[in-house]
């Protein structure tokens, strides 16, 4: 899967304007948050349409050429998705923008390390060693394995802090929507949305 197509799937997910009170992130728009990132420039624009209602997405194709090098930039650039297996790429991509770069990436060198028993180094940096044992294991395995790494992280969260329980469900349900489907002419990941966003509205 190529960066535009896990792009599209990630905003559904994010979702468009919000300004929730108590939210740490502040404003936010399609999964930028206005606190974290101060002076991105898509802001200038943004204030420029308000008031606006709780998760309008703006019709502005320069606000979103500015949204998809954000992403592009500080997120699928910097896990080095393009040189990793296909199939786990959009995987990566939503953890490392859901809980930073490094926490995605120090997860998949913990799968790759625990699945073949080489020594890498967790450090949450993309070098050529974590990009050819990648490459090397079958990528259903590969798949399933950092899927549960990062089940396994948000499990870890509540149970840390159990405040952050309500938060779960959508979590699980974020994550559950990235299915691997195999096919008899190989293989492909295909991500079902359908489910997720079925529980979202309930």
């Amino acid at each position: 899967m190529q960066f535009a197509d896990a792009l599209n799937i990630l905003l559904k997910h994010e979702g468009g304007y919000a300004n929730v009170s108590g939210d740490t992130g502040g404003e936010t728009y399609q999964g930028i948050s206005r606190n974290n990132w101060p002076n991105w420039p898509g802001w200038q624009i943004i204030d420029q349409y308000k008031p606006l209602k709780h998760n309008q997405v703006i019709e502005n194709v320069a606000l979103q050429n500015l949204v998809t090098n954000f992403y592009k930039v500080h997120f699928w650039d910097v896990i080095k998705a393009d040189q990793l297996p296909k199939g786990i790429r959009p995987l990566v991509f939503d953890f490392a923008v859901n809980s930073g770069t490094g926490t995605a990436v120090m997860a998949l060198q913990k799968v790759l390390r625990d699945s073949t028993g080489k020594k890498i180094a967790v450090d949450g940096v993309v070098g050529p060693q974590t990009i050819a044992l990648a490459n090397q294991l079958p990528a259903k395995q590969l798949f399933e394995r950092y899927k549960q790494a990062r089940y396994n992280f948000f499990v870890r969260i509540v149970e840390r802090n159990p405040s952050q329980k309500k938060f779960l469900t959508g979590w699980l349900n974020r994550l559950n929507s990235y299915q691997f489907v195999g096919i008899a002419a190989g293989s492909v990941v295909l991500f079902s949305l359908l489910a997720y966003f079925a529980l979202k509205g309930n």
